[in-house]
This record gives structure tokens, C-alpha cells and sequence, in this order.
């Protein structure tokens, strides 16, 4: 039969055998990687190269009301951490703070066309203007009606499946703890709880800290985090802002700013003088003497070893955070 022998070989009725040559290798580390960061459109596109790859099949008993369910939480495909990264074993971003030229675009502001915002082209969380957010899952993509036929296959579905409940995962956490910012976005009110934080050593503002503040550890690790979340726009009825301004330098600027103006409310010490008092205060340089700060409990800090241990913790300057906040702190 013409083209029988570029068939993978398999007894009548069960799935075809994967293709294992090179290319076909080369092949699923592409469909991988569109996966764990690309868009949905990409990750349809990832799934039709696994089927001719032998490595996914339709799914004849796939039901779209059924998908359309919400599904038990407990039921999540296991996250094996050893295996995270294979085959591409990388680890944190060379910058985790990369800067967005327009985090927030209102009334078609922006460089982006309109097949930009597409929903093909980038993942939704929609926001309702009472601040609720609610991750758009596709229910009825391509790649949900497939089900695997080989260990990459198998591996390709529990990933797509794990970015999908890890952004619906942040879509809660930002519906219960930060209502405020999702009526009123902006950088400071991202910083609305930076002082017990603060306290408890983990800033929101910062993807690490994050991922053990929201949960979604429970889904991925750090390195897939900074993946899974690429190409993901909040949007609001007139508005859209990447998902990533939730880190960026603005708002971990505001956060170290709430973080002081907090702490001076619950110490009940004037704002003003603490902040002439400590003006100059710079962030530790040395891998010492941030252990060292790092050792002091919260209530033996005086203000220039607070403010210093809130900028290393955001990686920030203290000259930037007055320069743009100084006059909001004081009101």
C-alpha cells in the first residue's frame, strides 16, 4: 500500500505507535514549550502536531457539557517536580521582572491591535466592575478532546490541564484578597496587605513569594510559573492590563511604600518624620549583612533597617519609592 511504510507499526485496532525518530523529538520539545507558555490558538496548534505524532487521539467520549463542569480540585494531575522543566531544564528568568511598555491599555491604548486582544492570541481573565475575576477557560478547545496515547502524550494533556488550574487558581486569589485593585487597578492597592506580609516574610509583589501567599505551588514550580502565565491579559469592560503587572516594578515599588505606611499606622508614629529621618536609606550589598537583617524579628527593627529589609525583600531603591510615592504616603 503507497505511504504504509511511513506508518508507525501497530496490531489491528490499538493506537498507533508514536513516531520516535529525531525529528519527531525535536518535534514534541516544540509542542512542549508552546504548552507550558503559548497562546490558545499555539496550544491547539502544539496538540495537532502530538496527534500526527501518534502521541494523542480524539477522544470519542469527550463531552463539552461535561467539560463546561467545574471539576474537583482533588482530581488535579500530579505534579512530579523532579520532571518539571525536562526536556528543557531551565531554571528562573534571567529578568523575573521584566517591564511592560503599557501595563494598562484603556480605550484601545496601546501598540496592540485588535487580533492582538484576541482570545486566540492571548489567555483572559475577566474582570466585572464588582471586582470579581474569572479565568476564561476554553471548554471546548481542540486540545480538550484529545485523550494520550504514549507517556508525551499523557505529559502534554496533565500539563496544559495544570496552566489551566493554576491561573484559575490566581483568578480566585485575586477575587478574594485583592477586590479593591480589580475595581481600582493601579499599583498601590496591589500593596493593600504588604505589612502583615511584611511581617510574615513573603511579599506578594514578588513571583516566589506568590506562588506559597495564592497556592499555586500546588500546580507548578517557580521556573514553569514565569511559562505558564506568558501571553495572559487582565480585562476589564473598557480596559486590559498583562497579567505579569502584578510584579512589575511599580507595584512592588507601591508595595514598599504600603509596607511603611502601614507599619507607621500600627506603631501610631508620625509618617513625616520617619520619612525625613530616613531618606538615605539604602538596601544591604552584601550577602552578610542581608542574612544578618534577615535574622532581626520584625519588632526590633528600627525604621532605616525596616524600610532597607522591604526594599531587598522587592528588590527595590527607597530613592525611587519616595520619588514616586512620597506625597501619596503623607496624604
Amino acid at each position: 500500500m503507497p505511504g504504509a511504510t511511513n506508518l508507525p507499526f501497530s496490531e489491528p485496532g490499538s493506537d498507533p505507535r508514536p513516531d520516535t525518530s529525531a525529528s519527531s523529538q525535536v518535534a514534541r520539545a516544540a509542542a512542549l514549550e508552546a504548552i507550558r507558555e503559548g497562546t490558545p490558538d499555539q496550544l491547539d496548534e502544539a496538540f495537532a502536531d502530538l496527534e500526527a505524532l501518534g502521541d494523542v487521539k480524539p477522544d470519542v467520549d469527550w463531552d463539552e457539557s461535561a467539560a463546561e463542569q467545574s471539576e474537583d480540585p482533588s482530581e488535579q494531575p500530579e505534579m512530579d517536580g523532579a520532571d518539571e522543566d525536562d526536556p528543557f531544564h531551565d531554571g528562573l528568568d534571567t529578568d523575573p521582572f521584566e517591564r511592560p511598555e503599557a501595563p494598562l491599555l484603556a480605550d484601545g491604548a496601546g501598540d496592540e491591535s485588535d487580533d492582538d486582544l484576541g482570545i486566540g492570541s492571548t489567555w483572559h481573565f475577566l474582570v466585572s466592575p464588582e471586582g470579581q475575576c474569572e479565568f476564561a477557560r476554553p471548554h471546548t478547545a481542540r486540545w480538550m478532546r484529545f485523550r494520550p496515547t504514549s507517556k508525551a502524550g499523557k505529559d502534554a494533556i496533565d500539563d496544559a490541564e495544570r496552566r489551566m488550574r493554576m491561573m484559575e487558581r490566581i483568578a480566585e486569589w485575586l477575587t478574594e484578597y485583592r477586590k479593591a485593585f480589580l475595581c481600582d487597578p493601579g499599583p498601590w492597592l496591589l500593596g493593600c496587605d504588604a505589612w502583615n506580609e511584611f511581617k510574615n516574610g513573603k511579599a506578594s509583589v514578588v513571583p516566589g513569594h506568590f506562588m506559597e501567599i495564592a497556592g499555586t505551588l500546588d500546580f507548578c514550580g517557580q521556573s514553569l510559573f514565569s511559562r505558564y502565565r506568558r501571553a495572559a491579559l487582565l480585562v476589564w469592560k473598557d480596559a486590559t492590563m498583562r497579567l505579569d503587572f502584578l510584579f512589575e516594578k511599580e507595584a512592588r515599588l507601591a508595595w514598599v511604600a504600603n509596607v511603611v505606611v502601614q507599619a507607621a499606622l500600627e506603631f501610631k508614629e508620625p509618617l513625616a518624620g520617619i520619612l525625613d529621618q530616613c531618606k538615605k536609606v539604602t538596601r544591604p550589598k552584601l550577602g552578610s549583612a542581608r542574612r544578618e537583617l534577615g535574622r532581626h524579628k520584625v519588632e526590633h527593627l528600627d525604621w532605616a533597617d525596616l524600610i532597607s529589609r522591604a526594599n531587598d525583600m522587592a528588590d527595590t531603591s527607597w530613592s525611587e519609592v519616595l520619588a514616586i510615592h512620597k506625597d501619596r504616603m503623607l496624604k
